[in-house]
């Protein structure tokens, strides 16, 4: 069987075409040479801080090696690759929350345990605690906890996890919900200002949202109240019987 006869192909060559892609792959080389050399100065010399951060500069080696006291603001900040490192931390509020409740806890917030306040009373109360706070004092803060978020344990949970177990610890466990609790929180306010002041940070709010008791506080409160009215009418039987009495030896 004779095979099928295939027409020739012919390529017609387009000289613009061939000149264009000379063109173009020079031209990408040139760009490469020029780009990729300011792309690694960038990187040696540059660094970017975010807006929402502030850093701070640590000198490797030279005359003024160490931890600069001066604050690198948001931006693109010199950082020589080698001789010095910036460093940053969050300039924005900063929320520490005591809770059981993983519901209550805000995304990228720190959750901790509820604060157990023991009350007047011998009741253990529960306490939810939001702390707002943010950085006022960056080289302090490095200068006493280093770099990262030691500040937040050392200062924040540290101070406040006794200081409400102290002022609302003045309390019965009924008056949390009454106005008795609203001098002493500002007195707590006032106390972990200082407190966190004297480590470089600034405290912005102290909110105790909720209070929870145990579950035996109803039927012992309950008991108690029972116990009172018991003691309140034997007083007035005995005060009956003592005015009987005097009536009695009267007529």
């Amino acid at each position: 069987m004779p095979e099928p006869v295939s027409s020739p192909r012919f390529r017609v060559p387009i000289p613009w075409a061939q000149g264009m892609k000379a063109r173009v792959v020079r031209l990408a080389l040139r760009a490469a040479l020029v780009l990729v050399p300011l792309f690694l100065l960038r990187a040696c010399l540059f660094t970017y801080v975010p807006p929402d951060r502030i850093g701070m500069r640590q000198v490797a080696f030279g005359p003024g090696q160490g931890l600069q006291k001066e604050v690198v603001e948001p931006g693109y900040r010199r950082q020589i690759s080698g001789y010095e490192t910036v460093r940053t931390f969050p300039r924005d509020l900063q929320v520490v929350e005591f809770t059981n409740n993983p519901s209550e806890t805000g995304a990228g917030h720190r959750a901790i345990g509820a604060i157990k306040v023991p009350t007047v009373d011998g009741y253990p109360v529960d306490v939810d605690v939001t702390v707002l706070y943010r950085i006022a004092d960056p080289y302090k803060v490095v200068s006493r906890f280093g770099f990262g978020d030691a500040y937040e344990d050392a200062v924040v949970v540290r101070f406040t996890d006794p200081l409400v177990k102290q002022f609302l610890g003045r309390l019965l466990a009924e008056q949390f919900y009454a106005d008795e609790p609203h001098r002493h929180i500002a007195e707590l306010k006032v106390e972990l200002a200082r407190r966190l002041r004297e480590n470089g940070l600034a405290l912005k709010d102290v909110l105790i949202r909720q209070y929870d008791y145990p579950e035996t506080f109803q039927a012992l409160t309950e008991q108690k109240k029972i116990q009172d009215q018991a003691v309140l009418a034997n007083r007035q039987f005995t005060k009956q019987a003592e005015v009987q009495t005097r009536l009695n030896q009267v007529t």
